[in-house]
């Protein structure tokens, strides 16, 4: 086996083809100037040379037939970079093959995974798991192969792009045959048909569809008690699978709620009347149902909230230790309701000290406690309360009472698939491996909605309908606002410029790589954090900016 680049045996091609036309031409041309001198005249290059040496006649054909094969083959000429790098492609995935992806291996991790599946008696647990844990550490190795290939060899795409759609497919049949293994291990908690059927009614786009002909019937599959057990089992499971209470405690915050899907329901359901121009009888109950539910979530949390505040003030002891850090009630409630994003920069702006980490951990441990006990947020009472106002004030119809039924719109429709839409992601993220991969080709429509309504938000595209609902009530320090946060961009990309020009004549200066980290920092937010999180990392970039000038000269200035 040779470790010759093909790209390259084409381009010493072209430079031998273009030596021969070279030589050609000179011999061309010497010939010309023998017949000048001869007979005073000049050989004809493109017309026909009658009374001609059969030489000069070949010479002609030749170096035309010579032209179009280097017109050919400079249009079959691959970019490679100045330093040759084909020598090491070839030995990374000489030993790629020898190693995560030998064959035996590979059969080896195959035929363990079809034992489990063929097996006529369940095996242990724990027996199962191991040889999961080996299927996921082979895809991560596979992962980071690719990752690392395709970014150090991003010049051969010729070479290397074959070999990942190889790659790939490899893994994705590894990983089916895994999750059908982590499926019958689990399948006494979760069932896939039912899983499946509720992530079907999440994202499947167009909504109306032979499994859900109305949205009435997507509102009262989110309603159902197969639902419901659904979202329990996938509760169980996470016990079961988390290896300590930290990250089990962790994964069940993603976990999506009943009170989620409830309000989920309601929009589904205003989507159905709103179509329907009516409030019929089984819109009527399933909206009766689904008040009551949250009613009896809210009764609950109530009840708990006072217990516990009964409870808080009969033990004086716990009360005074639950002030300990300084802050009331009312002052950790603001806190929350106007966050500062301090913690994003605090190992730039501050020290750390144990008591700060302290009274951290607890204000933390607060907040976690209240999120517990509050089954119900602010925004889905909010949600419920003007979905019933709409519902009975728009629809009903009596003889001392009659109004006309409100019209649908556009974002009634997005508001619902886009709440289905978040729902649905912390089930796959988390849960993919229970889900049936045919499902796949059902979710195409939901992802280029959701796709096209990103798009057309951070474009600015505001004239299109195709956008995602906004907030009636904008909260500067909770809600995300992309066009502003878009305007930091060009600033921080103007700014890195010049503080990299500095660092040329000032390496490894402190404050300027400073600047670096803080820079890289705002850049890592997402566009859907809020606007004031921008606005906090942006007075920080100009407090050490500040810092800069004042024991800078101004032939150093950061000052445009």
């Amino acid at each position: 086996q040779t470790k010759f680049d093909p790209a390259v045996k084409k381009l010493y091609r072209l430079n031998y083809v273009k030596e021969e036309l070279q030589q050609l031409q000179c011999e061309w041309k010497s010939r010309n100037l023998s017949e000048q001198l001869l007979t005073g005249h000049e050989l004809i290059q493109d017309g026909e040379n009658r009374h001609c040496h059969p030489r000069i006649r070949f010479l002609q054909q030749r170096i035309s037939h010579l032209k179009e094969k280097i017109a050919v083959l400079s249009r079959k000429q691959a970019h490679r970079p100045y330093v040759p790098q084909y020598d090491c492609l070839y030995q990374d995935i000489h030993h790629y093959v020898n190693s995560i992806a030998q064959k035996s291996k590979v059969k080896s991790l195959l035929s363990h995974l079809l034992l489990l599946l063929q097996a006529k008696r369940p095996k242990a647990r724990q027996s199962v798991q191991v040889i999961l844990d080996e299927e996921a550490a082979w895809q991560e190795s596979q992962h980071q192969f690719r990752r690392r290939i395709a970014e150090e060899y991003c010049q051969y795409p010729d070479v290397i792009e074959p070999l990942l759609a190889a790659i790939l497919q490899m893994q994705h049949g590894m990983r089916l045959l895994a999750s059908e293994v982590h499926l019958s291990l689990n399948n006494k908690l979760v069932k896939q048909t039912d899983l499946t059927r509720l992530v079907t009614c999440l994202l499947a786009f167009p909504s109306i569809s032979f499994s859900f002909p109305t949205y009435l019937a997507q509102a009262d599959e989110l309603c159902s008690k197969t639902s419901i057990e659904t979202l329990k089992g996938l509760n169980q499971f996470l016990c079961k699978t988390s290896s300590d209470e930290k990250s089990r405690a962790k994964e069940q915050q993603f976990l999506p709620t009943q009170e989620q899907l409830l309000v989920n329901a309601l929009l589904y359901l205003r989507c159905h009347v709103l179509s329907l121009g009516e409030l019929d009888q089984a819109s009527l109950q399933l909206l009766r149902h689904i008040c009551q539910a949250m009613v009896n979530a809210w009764g609950e949390q109530e009840e708990c909230r006072r217990v516990k505040e009964e409870q808080e003030a009969s033990l004086y002891k716990y009360k005074s230790k639950h002030h300990a850090s300084g802050l009331s009630e009312e002052e950790n409630e603001f806190k929350q309701n106007f966050p500062q994003y301090a913690k994003d920069f605090s190992d730039i702006t501050s020290q750390p000290s144990l008591e700060q980490e302290e009274m951290d951990t607890e204000v933390e441990s607060t907040v976690a406690k209240t999120a517990d006990a509050a089954p119900m947020s602010q925004s889905s009472i909010q949600i419920v309360m003007n979905i019933h106002q709409q519902m009975y004030l728009g629809f009903a119809q009596t003889a001392w009472y009659c109004q006309t039924a409100p019209a649908h719109q556009c974002s009634d429709y997005l508001s619902a698939f886009v709440s289905s839409y978040q729902i649905a992601a912390l089930l796959n993220t988390q849960f993919y491996s229970l889900i049936d991969a045919s499902l796949s080709g059902q979710l195409h429509g939901g992802q280029l909605l959701i796709s096209a309504l990103i798009q057309n938000s951070v474009g600015g595209e505001e004239a299109s309908e195709l956008i995602l609902p906004q907030e009636d009530t904008y909260d500067f320090y909770q809600h995300p606002n992309v066009q502003q946060a878009k305007m930091c961009q060009p600033v921080l990309r103007n700014f890195t410029h010049k503080v990299k020009e500095l660092l040329l004549d000032w390496p490894d200066h402190p404050a300027l790589l400073q600047l670096l980290v803080v820079m890289d920092r705002i850049r890592s937010f997402p566009v859907s954090c809020a606007l004031a999180k921008f606005l906090n990392g942006m007075e920080i970039l100009l407090s050490k900016s500040q810092d800069w000038e004042e024991n800078a000269s101004r032939s150093v200035s950061l000052r445009q």
